[in-house]
């Protein structure tokens, strides 16, 4: 089973609307990058930035970092592989759930609606 390691590096949150609140009924679709950073025979570092913005615009989150994936070259690349064409890679959706407890906090202490915590693991796009 191959180790993940999430490293935030920034984290960006901007509240958009003065009147929302964490009841404010929203959607939030989700922009992701990833991209090669490094790579050795048994690991591979990938940059990768998650930009949230809500519907209506209430907020807008980023987060960006660094995933180190350490395992064997197939492990590796079972991670990077998505299930299906309408799903994202397992790597993404790993990094979304570690992400995820800073995103929900951020969210509530700003009064803001939190995003859904499967956003990542499901086809599409949207809460």
């Amino acid at each position: 089973m191959p180790d993940i390691h999430v490293l935030v590096e920034r984290f960006d949150a901007v509240r958009l609307a003065e009147k929302a609140t964490q009841d404010t009924v929203s959607t939030y679709t989700v922009n992701v990058s990833l991209s090669e950073r490094e790579r050795t025979p048994s690991s591979l570092a990938l940059n990768f930035e998650f930009e949230l913005s809500c519907q209506p615009q209430i907020a807008k989150v980023t987060v960006t970092g660094v995933a180190t994936i350490q395992g064997t070259r197939d492990e590796i690349q079972t991670l990077l592989r998505p299930p299906d064409p309408k799903s994202p890679p397992q790597i993404l959706i790993n990094v979304y759930e570690r992400v995820y407890g800073m995103i929900y906090l951020v969210a509530r202490d700003m009064d803001l609606p939190p995003p859904m915590p499967g956003l990542m693991g499901r086809s599409g796009e949207g809460s």
